[in-house]
């Protein structure tokens, strides 16, 4: 019975462990995706404004970016598509 409870506790804590790091890893992809979008979309207007004047954008570029395991848009300028709207 000991070595039961040993080894449920070693899977739980092995799990626990192996969870805790992939869901960091993919919060940091997440941070990392935002901030690259960011940087590209200041660098095209050399402003906020779009950001601040299009609410729209500033909720598809959060959404998309906070959906685990999505891969990067193939498109760098994706976001071109919402805002020449």
């Amino acid at each position: 019975m000991a070595l039961v409870g040993l080894m449920f506790a070693f899977i739980y804590l092995t799990f626990s462990t192996g969870f805790n790091q992939f869901v960091e890893q993919e919060e940091q992809n997440m941070w990392m995706r935002l901030s690259r979008q960011l940087i590209e979309l200041y660098s095209q207007s050399n402003s906020w404004q779009p950001i601040e004047q299009n609410t729209l954008l500033w909720r598809s570029i959060v959404e998309q970016n906070a959906e685990l395991g999505v891969e990067e848009r193939s498109e760098p300028q994706w976001w071109r598509r919402i805002y020449e709207r």
